[in-house]
C-alpha cells in the first residue's frame, strides 16, 4: 500500500504527475470537514506526545485566520 496524502482539492495534473513519482496515494477529503475543537483535540495529543519543532499549515484560508489564532494559542510551540 502506498504512503496517502489528503488534501481538500483535486491536484491539478502536474501534481498528480508528481506524487505518483514520489510513491503518493493522494485522496480528496470530500465528506468530511473537522470544526476548530476538533483540529485542537488532534493538535494537542500530538504535541503532548511528541517534541514538535516545526509545524507547517497548508491550504489555509485567510478569513480563518481568527479561529486559527485561537486553536493554535494553546499550543505551546505558539507561546
Amino acid at each position: 500500500m502506498l504512503p496517502q496524502y489528503v488534501g481538500l482539492q483535486k491536484p491539478f495534473e502536474f501534481e498528480e504527475k508528481l506524487l505518483k513519482n514520489l510513491n503518493l496515494n493522494y485522496i480528496v477529503q470530500d465528506n468530511k470537514r473537522l470544526n476548530y475543537e476538533e483540529i485542537q483535540n488532534i493538535l494537542k495529543g500530538v504535541f503532548s506526545k511528541n517534541e514538535i519543532v516545526r509545524f507547517t499549515i497548508a491550504e489555509f484560508f485567510p478569513w480563518g485566520i481568527i479561529n486559527l489564532k485561537a486553536v493554535l494559542s494553546e499550543l505551546d510551540i505558539f507561546k
